[in-house]
């Protein structure tokens, strides 16, 4: 694994050491040790993304089970024992980490609370109507080191909500302004990395625009950043709130006006996806900001190899064979292209568009570099055209 790759050492003591080795050997004779996750958790001690693993699977299961059981609103008795018993043992072994605290994330830890207050110990389980489907974690952990910020000789827990491939975002509530914020932290320790962190920073404090998150203040020996607080994001808004047709159009525009700053600015995102633009809900209505500028291109921007990862989601594959040190305007709405479609359409997949002006964009959008559209202002003229085109 590469050193950006690696997530902050975390020492722990000797008798944790110890504890988490036989926690190893208790899931083997158990038969709940599994090594499936223990990709995704990358600390230090092996065995303690071991455990962490074999605790996330075995809660994923029990957790598919309860779902698979909603409709006839009953636990079987072996079952509910089996949830109890993987209550226990996690409870023991997040106290037994006294050094370096570990928690379980809120979406979960906040549904294990829910089930204790109505399963049953000793016979199966009647499930109240009031219990939802659980939403299973696959891809991110679901055991973090807890983070604080500190204000006025104060330390605040602080609540993961997201992680991505370099950075973990966390929210926590300030009495003071009677709000929400959130953190973002740096998982590696390059060089390079930090100074790209920054440089995010830096450009996302010096840009004036209603679409683009704001940062209020730099951590610099902790290598995090406080930024206003987000509901969803944009990916997750369209999937679950299913908008009309109009909505879509509200958001699209402000899509527009957001890029069409950044391109009047000399700026490139150059990390475009429905999950790095994030949404704010109002009453009646909801206001896009576009986030994550970890990848971002200015003119005084020097950080950029030859060799630098294609990372954005909907990026032109191109970039591949010309480096993304290369990167223009046009792959910039290469991937606005893709967005766009996605909103309209609801598909990631654009082979079977049925409407032929998305279809006509979308294949312009997507075509060789001398035929898609060639600056923001072309872009947004054709985008605003069909829009209005459409019913």
């Amino acid at each position: 694994m590469s050193e950006e790759g690696k997530c902050k050492k975390m020492e722990l003591a000797k008798g944790e050491k110890n504890f988490l080795k036989n926690v190893v050997e208790d899931l083997r004779e158990l038969g709940k040790f599994s090594i499936k996750y223990k990709e995704i958790y990358e600390f230090e001690d092996e065995n303690l993304s071991l455990v962490c693993s074999s605790f996330q699977n075995w809660l994923n299961n029990i957790f598919t089970y309860m779902n698979s059981r909603l409709q006839a609103r009953y636990f079987h008795a072996n079952d509910s024992r089996d949830f109890m018993e993987l209550n226990e043992k996690i409870e023991e072994f997040v106290s037994n980490l006294y050094k370096q605290k570990i928690a379980l994330r809120k979406e979960y830890s906040d549904k294990i609370s829910e089930i204790n207050t109505f399963i049953s110990k000793y016979n199966g389980t009647n499930v109240p109507e009031s219990f939802l489907k659980i939403d299973i974690i696959k891809t991110e952990p679901v055991f973090y080191f807890e983070e604080t910020i500190v204000k006025k000789d104060k330390k605040i827990k602080l609540e993961i909500i997201g992680e991505g491939s370099y950075a973990k975002v966390y929210k926590y509530y300030d009495e003071d302004y009677e709000e929400w914020f959130a953190v973002k932290k740096l998982k590696g320790e390059d060089s390079k990395e930090i100074e790209r962190f920054r440089r995010e920073f830096s450009t996302m404090e010096k840009l004036n625009s209603p679409f683009i998150v704001k940062v209020y203040k730099y951590l610099e020996s902790e290598n995090k950043y406080i930024m206003e607080y987000l509901d969803t994001t944009l990916f997750d808004y369209i999937q679950k709130t299913k908008p009309n047709m109009e909505k879509i159009k509200q958001i699209i525009r402000q899509i527009l006006g957001c890029f069409l700053y950044l391109s009047q600015n000399d700026i490139l995102h150059r990390d475009i996806s429905p999950y790095n633009i994030l949404i704010k809900k109002y009453d009646n209505n909801v206001l896009i900001k576009v986030s994550d500028f970890g990848l971002v291109k200015t003119e005084e921007s020097f950080l950029t190899s030859t060799n630098t990862d294609i990372k954005g989601s909907l990026n032109d594959p191109q970039l591949r064979v010309v480096g993304f040190k290369n990167y223009e305007i046009r792959h910039e709405t290469y991937a606005l292209s893709q967005l766009i479609t996605f909103l309209l359409t609801g598909k990631r997949n654009f082979s079977n568009i049925k409407n032929k002006k998305i279809k006509a964009f979308i294949e312009k959008g997507m075509s060789d570099l001398e035929n898609r559209f060639q600056n923001m202002e072309e872009f947004s003229t054709e985008v605003k055209k069909l829009l209005r085109e459409l019913n």
